[in-house]
């Protein structure tokens, strides 16, 4: 059976992930802050929830450890409210660095060297700067990790958010390939539209 940690898996993309794949069948452990609506997952689709900020380093690497997943769905992005570098303050752009690539690499550096698997699904319409900024750095990580640990299957995908629900089930069916559930599994994830809110 195939297992994932999905991050993010609260709200927008990841939920639709987490569920999707949970309905096709996988091990999720979904990762999130709000613990009433990884209650909701757990209950309505099976996932497994784990209730954890992935800026607290140390216990987000031990508890991924443990749980043995070959595939990492990586959707926890944070952004500031100002729609300009120049415009956040300190606090919003520490928040920001802290999220968007920090806890992604010691996330990723966690599950390494058992993973197979990583996708990194990144939001367009972000603020310029911090996007493009975020975007470049996940792109250059997925770069040295195709070289470093040579079987990881890795990609970044970009995405609107009008298009969360077709995004969502694009990846729940390259997670299970052709005649595993992917039928279903796609329309999981983009049937539940009130379950991103």
């Amino acid at each position: 059976m195939c297992s994932a940690i999905v991050t993010g898996a609260t709200r927008g993309i990841g939920r639709a992930v987490a569920a999707g794949l949970a309905d096709a069948g996988w091990t999720v452990h979904a990762m999130g802050r709000d613990r009433s609506v990884l209650e909701d997952l757990r209950a309505r689709h099976g996932v497994m929830p784990l209730a954890l900020d992935l800026t607290d380093r140390e216990s987000c690497a031990e508890t991924v450890r443990t749980l043995g997943v070959d595939t990492l769905v990586h959707t926890a992005f944070r952004w500031p409210q100002a729609d300009t570098l120049t415009a956040a303050d300190q606090v919003d752009l520490d928040t920001a660095l802290e999220v968007n690539l920090s806890a992604t690499l010691h996330i990723v550096r966690a599950l390494l060297p058992n993973m197979a698997r990583l996708i990194v699904a990144l939001p367009d319409g972000t603020p310029p700067s911090l996007g493009q900024m975020t975007a470049g750095a996940v792109a250059g990580l997925i770069a040295g990790l195709q070289a470093e640990a040579k079987p990881l299957n890795a990609q970044l995908v970009r995405y609107e958010t009008a298009l969360i629900l077709d995004v969502a089930g694009r990846i729940v069916e390259d997670l299970c390939g052709a005649g595993n559930g992917t039928t279903a599994a796609g329309r999981s994830a983009a049937a539940g539209q009130e379950r991103l809110q």
